[in-house]
């Protein structure tokens, strides 16, 4: 290859690269939680109170979007009597309980799950990742779905049934890069 050639190959690279799409996720921590994600910004808060074993507890939902992908960080405080019981089930159990909920409020096709962790210094707490085709066809949706000593978390994705390269990249990196801080910070 000449030198005229090689230049104009490495000028096309760098305004391809110049194109891409980079939504510079930078580190999140969900307030009131050790929760750290990298996400898009900016973050907005959605909140919806449920009652839980009669204690009315407020989930939070905290979204970005970015190139037509949904990055949600969605907790909520688990009440003791709750605590109690989930201590005396499986966890395995807890994750079906919670899977089963998740397929029934999104109306999703089940496709696949596997067993993931979050991290929280040296130990951390098993969950599951769950994929589910969205009514429609168009869209898939994966959450993780993971159950601490006091919150439920879910991180999730909703983004195209076939999505880009970019869409599978900062979505697989938004949920592989959650970890627990080993103190939360404290609700304002």
């Amino acid at each position: 290859m000449n030198r005229v050639a090689a230049v104009v190959v490495v000028v096309v690279a760098a305004l391809l690269l110049g194109c891409a799409k980079d939504p510079q996720l930078t580190e999140y921590q969900a307030p009131g939680t050790a929760l750290v994600v990298q996400m898009p910004q900016p973050v907005t808060t959605t909140t919806k109170t449920v009652t839980l074993a009669g204690e009315e507890v407020v989930g939070y939902a905290r979204t970005a979007i970015f190139d037509d992908v949904e990055y949600a960080v969605v907790h909520q405080r688990i009440p003791e009597p709750v605590r109690a019981e989930i201590s005396r089930r499986s966890i395995h159990d807890v994750l079906d309980a919670a899977q089963a909920e998740l397929v029934a409020a999104t109306r999703g096709t089940f496709q696949k799950q596997v067993g993931v962790v979050l991290p929280v210094g040296r130990a951390s707490f098993q969950g599951r990742e769950v994929t589910l085709l969205m009514p429609g066809g168009g869209r898939m949706l994966i959450a993780r779905l993971i159950t601490t000593d006091e919150q439920y978390f879910q991180l999730v994705v909703t983004m195209p049934a076939k999505p880009s390269y970019d869409q599978r990249l900062y979505a697989t990196r938004f949920l592989e890069s959650a970890h627990l801080q080993e103190r939360a910070t404290p609700l304002p």
